[in-house]
């Protein structure tokens, strides 16, 4: 990754239900909490989480949330 990189949770419809920013690098992390923006717990069900770096590279990951 070059930079910074904004992590987006979306949800099955493409709207996004959480968000956070990692480290620059190779190693830039973020921990989702599984949680909405307010705080409110995510349905257990499938995400995918959408990770962009400064330089406008992306990938996405599919993931699936169980209680």
């Amino acid at each position: 990754a070059s930079g910074a990189v904004q992590f987006d949770v979306l949800d099955a419809r493409g709207r996004r239900v959480a968000a956070g920013r990692g480290g620059a690098g190779v190693e830039g992390r973020w921990l989702c909490r599984g949680a909405h923006q307010d705080g409110r717990p995510l349905p257990a069900g499938v995400y995918f989480v959408r990770a962009r770096d400064d330089a406008g590279h992306s990938a996405t990951e599919r993931v699936v949330l169980v209680p």
